[in-house]
C-alpha cells in the first residue's frame, strides 16, 4: 500500500489501530454495510449536535447566520438540539469577535521534505504578521488536562504544520475551545519530529497492520477484523475471543448474543449461557456454629462446604444464615479438564 498524502486523521487512525487504518485505506469501512452487530459506535445526540456545529461553523462565523441556522434545522430537526448547537456557535463567535481576520475551515496542502504531501485542515485560523493562532472547536463535555493536550499527537501535528507554513513567525499558539462548558485552553506544544513521521509513513506503506484489540469496543471495524479467519460465524468470534481474551472485551459481548440459549463448541472449549447461584454468608458466627455442630473439618470456603457437607448449605439458607440469588451468566469451560 502506498500513502499518497498524510493527514492528522491518518496519523490518529494508525495510532489507534493499524488494522483499522488499513481497512479504511482499502475502503472497507462503510458504516451502513459493515456494521451488523456488536459494539459499534452508535450515533447519539451529543455527536449529532457536534457534527452539526462543525458543518455550519464557517457560515455562522463569517456572518451568514440565517443560512447556518437553516443548516442546523435540516441536520438536527428537533428544536432542543438546534438551540443547543446555536448556543454553542454563538459563544464561539463571541469568543472570536476580537480576532480579525479569520480563516474558517481553512485547508491547505503543505510540503514537508521527506514526507508525502501533508493535507492540513484548521477549524479557525487567525493570522497577523506577528502571531499565528489556531483555534480548534471541541464539542464534547470532557475537558482534557492542558499537559495532555500539549503532548498529544494532534497539537504537535498542528505545530509542525504551522512552523512549515509560517517559518518567519515565532509566536504560534493553539487554542482549544469547548463551547459546551464555555472554556478555552491555550497550548504551546513541541512540533512532531519529521523523522518520527517518516518512520510512521514507512509502517503505513508496508505494515504489519496489526489490530489493536485493546480498543475494539470502540471500533466500527471490529467485525471486519474478526472475519479475517472464517467470516462472520460464531466459531470465528469464539476463536478470536480465546486468542485475545485479555484484550478483546468487545468480542465477549458479541459472543454472548450468538450463543444465548444454545451451546457452542470450539476446540476444547464450550461456550454457553448458564444459571448461576450466588451465595452470601449473612451471619458468619452462626454459620460456623452449624459447621462445628456437624463435626466436619471444612476449609473456610464455600466450595469445600459444598463437597463435604452440602446439607449444611440448605440448613443455613433455611435459617437465613446464607442468602442465595440466581442469575444468568455467560460461561466458557475447558472441556479437556473433564477428559
Amino acid at each position: 500500500m502506498k500513502v499518497s498524502k498524510l493527514t492528522k486523521t491518518y496519523i490518529l487512525w494508525w495510532e489507534r489501530c493499524p488494522h483499522a487504518f488499513y481497512l479504511m485505506q482499502q475502503k472497507v469501512a462503510n458504516l451502513e454495510n459493515q456494521v451488523h452487530t456488536g459494539k459499534a459506535i452508535r450515533s447519539n445526540e451529543m455527536a449529532a449536535v457536534g457534527n452539526a456545529v462543525h458543518s455550519v461553523l464557517k457560515e455562522f462565523i463569517t456572518g451568514d447566520e440565517k443560512k447556518a441556522r437553516k443548516g442546523l434545522i435540516a441536520l438536527l430537526i428537533q428544536p432542543k438540539y438546534v438551540d443547543e448547537a446555536d448556543e454553542m456557535l454563538c459563544w464561539v463567535k463571541d469568543w472570536c469577535h476580537l480576532l480579525e481576520p479569520l480563516a474558517v475551515e481553512y485547508q491547505e496542502p503543505v510540503e514537508v521534505p521527506g514526507l508525502p504531501l501533508c493535507q492540513v485542515g484548521f477549524d479557525i485560523l487567525h493570522y497577523t504578521p506577528e502571531k499565528v493562532k489556531l483555534i480548534e472547536v471541541k464539542t464534547s463535555w470532557k475537558l482534557p488536562a492542558q499537559t495532555d493536550l500539549e503532548n498529544g499527537i494532534e497539537a504537535r501535528w498542528y505545530k509542525l504544520m504551522l512552523d512549515v507554513m509560517y517559518p518567519k513567525i515565532l509566536d504560534k499558539e493553539i487554542t482549544y475551545l469547548y463551547p459546551r462548558t464555555q472554556t478555552f485552553i491555550n497550548v504551546h506544544p513541541e512540533p512532531l519530529k519529521v523523522s518520527y513521521l517518516q518512520d510512521l509513513v514507512s509502517l503505513m506503506n508496508t505494515g504489519p497492520y496489526v489490530p489493536n484489540y485493546s480498543s475494539c469496543q470502540y471500533c466500527l471495524l471490529v467485525l471486519s477484523c474478526s472475519c479475517r479467519e472464517t467470516g462472520f460465524e460464531s466459531a470465528s468470534f469464539a476463536k478470536n475471543y480465546l486468542k485475545h481474551k485479555a484484550m478483546a472485551d468487545s468480542y465477549l459481548s458479541q459472543l454472548k448474543q450468538m450463543v444465548k440459549d444454545k451451546e457452542l463448541k470450539v476446540g476444547n472449549h464450550v461456550f454457553y449461557w448458564a444459571t448461576v447461584s450466588r451465595r452470601k454468608i449473612l451471619n458468619p458466627r452462626a454459620f460456623w456454629g452449624l459447621i462445628k455442630e456437624a463435626g466436619v473439618y471444612i476449609n473456610p470456603d464455600m466450595d469445600d462446604l459444598q463437597k463435604k457437607a452440602s446439607h449444611l448449605i440448605a440448613d443455613a439458607i433455611a435459617q437465613d444464615i446464607i442468602s442465595v440469588s440466581h442469575y444468568s451468566q455467560f460461561m466458557v469451560d475447558d472441556l479437556s479438564k473433564f477428559y
